[in-house]
């Protein structure tokens, strides 16, 4: 296994549904954040720029079990 891999935390979920349920929940909690820092930084205007960026954050699924 790749080394850097080691040191990655690891949960466990108890179901795909969960899974769905938490990934959605952490997208939502990202784009919360970017919301409020663009209007923290006066960037409203940047808006539309910005946004692609903040949405290519990506929550991977790695199984023991594939």
């Amino acid at each position: 296994m790749d080394e850097s891999r080691e040191d990655m935390t690891r949960i466990h979920v108890d179901s795909l549904r969960d899974w769905h349920r938490t990934k959605a929940s952490f997208g939502k909690a990202i784009l919360d954040q970017f919301e409020q820092r663009i209007r923290q930084s006066g960037l409203e205007a940047e808006r539309d720029t910005l946004l692609p960026y903040a949405q290519q954050v990506r929550i991977g699924f790695f199984s023991t079990y594939l």
